[in-house]
């Protein structure tokens, strides 16, 4: 365990909404570029074969295939929103939408008023910088939310030393 006696060095808030944790979900994702391709290249496909269906005579196929064509990607990405969504809504039931953030010389800690988390600077398993926030990353597909608009330039400087 950390020594807990030590300074704290930097400390910051964080009080986060709906969109900005989409955001986070957004960048965590990574690039989607070939997924993207892939997709668009299968929906087109589908729509010209039901074109062709349409074409051959096979007017029910052909217009199955078009409203898959076009449905598809749509009900992705509602999916991927309410996801989204349903997730916030379980981080802002459990008290996790606004909490304290102490950096200490070798950890960090998180607190707010139904938890309290210790997190090692070697133990981080990526940190992701965006143009607004800062994703430090305890566990893969867990991350502490650090807003640059509450931090010093110092704790800006100090959490990109920690990226790897």
């Amino acid at each position: 365990m950390a020594n807990t006696d030590s300074e704290v060095r930097y400390t910051t808030h964080t009080e986060l909404g709906l969109e900005e944790y989409k955001k986070y979900v957004r960048a965590m994702q990574g690039s989607q570029t070939k997924n993207n391709i892939i997709a668009g290249v299968a929906c087109l496909w589908l729509l010209l074969a039901g074109a062709y269906n349409i074409y051959q005579g096979k007017t029910v196929l052909g217009i199955f295939m078009i409203v898959v064509s076009i449905a598809a990607p749509l009900l992705v990405r509602f999916g991927a929103n309410s996801q989204a969504e349903r997730d916030y809504k379980k981080i802002e039931d459990a008290g996790g939408t606004q909490f304290q953030v102490f950096f200490y010389d070798d950890r960090f800690e998180t607190k707010n008023d139904t938890s309290h988390g210790v997190h090692e600077y070697a133990k981080l398993y990526k940190v992701v910088e965006t143009e607004e926030d800062f994703y430090l990353e305890i566990e893969q597909g867990h991350s502490v939310i650090i807003q640059k608009k509450n931090c010093s330039d110092e704790l800006i400087a100090f959490l990109r030393t920690l990226k790897r």
